[in-house]
């Protein structure tokens, strides 16, 4: 199942260099019928900063299943801008859900860092777990702190944000 997960990453940030001239929120819905993989995935769901911090974070969860293991979820954190961030490795994604600490683990973007059309792009991935899906769709407010080994950034999400991962939470993750 590793494997599958890591082939399809790659296919997912393949997609991603693909649409980034567009940069809409959207979900990408594939059925792969030579392993039985279905994956859902949430694409461009922008966050907000009071700041400026160089470029843009979407935070974005994914959701791959077939019909022998319980699905797993993934998390990114896409990056794109004019400098590099480099995405820490360990615990490089901090949430705050309702003034409550969330650590996720990652490897960082070292494997995912690449210019595309003269903008920097970099994606991180964390495993994620039902319940701490069930406790960000159900937080009121929602802060997150990307570490990188350059700068942090602390973004938030906007209703707009919230709405989204509850659609996706809702229509995709709940019955599993």
């Amino acid at each position: 199942m590793k494997k599958i997960l890591i082939v399809f990453t790659v296919i997912l940030i393949a997609f991603l260099f693909t649409s980034c001239a567009t940069m809409q929120y959207e979900v990408i819905k594939k059925y792969d019928k030579f392993n039985g993989l279905t994956t859902q995935s949430m694409n461009h769901n922008f966050m907000e900063s009071d700041k400026f911090i160089g470029g843009r974070y979407a935070f974005d969860i994914a959701r791959f299943s077939d019909k022998e293991h319980l699905p797993v979820y993934i998390l990114y954190i896409d990056y794109i801008g004019s400098d590099w961030v480099f995405i820490s490795k360990g615990e490089s994604l901090v949430m705050l859900l309702d003034g409550k600490k969330l650590i996720f683990t990652g490897d960082g973007s070292f494997e995912n860092r690449h210019v595309y059309s003269g903008t920097v792009h970099e994606i991180a991935s964390y495993n994620i777990t039902k319940d701490d899906l069930f406790d960000i769709v159900n937080a009121k407010k929602i802060d997150v702190r990307v570490y990188g080994d350059d700068y942090n950034a602390d973004l938030y999400f906007s209703n707009e944000n919230k709405k989204r991962i509850n659609d996706f939470y809702l229509k995709y993750i709940i019955n599993d």
